[in-house]
């Protein structure tokens, strides 16, 4: 497995980290690339061949656009806009679209890509939301199965917003309000049902929707807690869905740990099942390997990620490799 892990470095040097593990889990090798700051969040198109990474530079936020090419980090450009705490990047590649949300700021970006390089190059829409009564963190933002809209998770305005997207004209389609402080964060679709996934920071809760491929409306079918037994002060932050163990998996940070819910294979709907060890501190993101045998967590403030091998019914264990690295928050596979 090659991995690809970032996290809130504060520098340009030392700043995605390249590691590749054996079957087992362990770490064989790994080196840095250079050149971007704070690269906390990535993406990566559907091929493998472009990565795109957050700039956090002084008060101008950035997309970094790279070709991967053995393994290795080309750059083919970036883009710089206004706004403070760019914390998350989608793409959209039936439209051809970068999106990016400024947690500090409340600006939401799209741009188009440029059709040689696949750099982010024209701004095709710019949102600004909340004002000094009332502020907005636009955190997560992620295209629809169909890719016709993009849903953002507001989670200083406890709302999820559908954007329509198709021909390149972008608007606002439709806007779900949630429970007051609930403090939506990470979303994520089911890869086959109309069913997406939420997880909330402030009241530690993971949400069912219903989603309408035709006008992208979202309905809540479920909302259950991610928390049992702790009883402090704790901040959900991240989920990943294994489809081929039927289990939604979220990040608890304070409570550091990971909850377990089974999936039901007709409907969505979850069940919770337990909770375990994030083997750190501060779980800010969690994904599953491609396999499904391990679940990769970005301990912050551990500074590592840690690969958590799962058992034989999906439940994670005692990490097996712990890969330092500086304020982790973010890995994808390559």
């Amino acid at each position: 497995m090659k991995l690809l892990i970032s996290g809130r470095n504060g520098s340009k040097n030392d700043s995605i980290l390249h590691a590749t593990l054996s079957g087992n889990g362990k770490l064989i090798s790994s080196f840095y690339s250079h050149g971007v700051e704070n690269p906390n969040f990535m993406c990566m198109s559907r091929n493998g061949r472009c990565l795109y990474t957050v700039i956090q530079e002084n008060a101008m936020m950035g997309i970094a656009s790279f070709v991967i090419d053995g393994g290795n980090l080309i750059p083919t450009g970036e883009v710089r806009f206004p706004g403070s705490s760019l914390c998350h990047l989608s793409l959209n590649e039936k439209e051809n679209l970068i999106a990016a949300s400024c947690y500090g700021s409340g600006d939401v970006y799209f741009y188009a890509l440029d059709g040689k390089d696949n750099a982010a190059c024209t701004k095709a829409a710019h949102f600004h939301y909340g004002d000094e009564s009332c502020q907005s963190h636009p955190h997560c933002i992620i295209p629809s199965k169909n890719e016709r809209f993009m849903y953002l998770a507001d989670l200083g305005l406890d709302r999820v917003v559908a954007y329509s997207t198709e021909s390149g004209r972008i608007h606002e389609q439709s806007v779900l309000n949630l429970k007051k402080d609930d403090g939506p964060r990470h979303l994520l679709n089911h890869p086959t049902l109309d069913i997406m996934y939420l997880i909330t920071e402030y009241s530690n809760v993971m949400y069912v929707f219903s989603s309408d491929e035709e006008t992208g409306t979202l309905c809540v079918l479920q909302r259950l807690s991610t928390l049992k037994e702790y009883e402090d002060v704790s901040y959900a932050a991240s989920l990943t869905l294994s489809t081929k163990r039927g289990l939604l998996y979220g990040s608890n940070r304070g409570a550091d740990n990971i909850v377990v819910f089974s999936v039901s294979d007709s409907d969505g709907s979850i069940e919770y099942l337990t909770e375990v060890p994030c083997g750190g501190v501060w779980p800010r993101h969690i994904d599953l390997s491609k396999d499904n045998r391990y679940l990769f967590v970005a301990n912050e403030r551990s500074d590592k990620l840690s690969v958590l091998p799962l058992d034989d019914k999906g439940i994670p264990t005692v990490s097996v490799t712990d890969i330092p690295i500086k304020k982790a928050s973010f890995m994808l596979e390559l």
